[in-house]
């Protein structure tokens, strides 16, 4: 994917957009919204293999639900949050490998696997 640096671009369900100018470079953000398909939302063990899988990465990542957000490598920030089976999510990424990051984490929140216990 071509990666343009428009403000608001939208492509398909995921959007790309310039949030702010840092040394007068534009730093472009990749966010993603999700639906948490987690039993019990991203609460204790679910919140911990989060952030595990959000640390293997090397980029900001940040996630935003009913108006806080909070750093996706903070367990204590996660679990503040509240978020419950079914809520609606966005996560956020700035960096070399914010993609593969939001993909994984989005992975994550709306395909549990059986064997995993969460």
């Amino acid at each position: 994917m071509i990666r343009k640096q428009y403000e608001g671009l939208i492509i398909s369900n995921h959007i790309i957009t310039a949030n702010k100018r840092q040394e007068g470079m534009l730093q472009i953000m990749y966010t993603q919204e999700v639906s948490v398909q987690l039993p019990d939302g991203l609460h204790t063990r679910a919140a911990a293999l989060f952030i595990q899988t959000a640390n293997k990465y090397n980029c900001s990542i940040h996630v935003a639900y009913n108006g806080q957000q909070a750093n996706a490598k903070s367990l204590l920030g996660i679990l503040a949050l509240g978020v419950d089976f079914g809520a609606r999510i966005a996560l956020t990424a700035s960096g070399f490998d914010e993609k593969a990051a939001v993909q994984s984490l989005a992975a994550l929140c709306e395909n549990p696997s059986a064997d995993s216990h969460l």
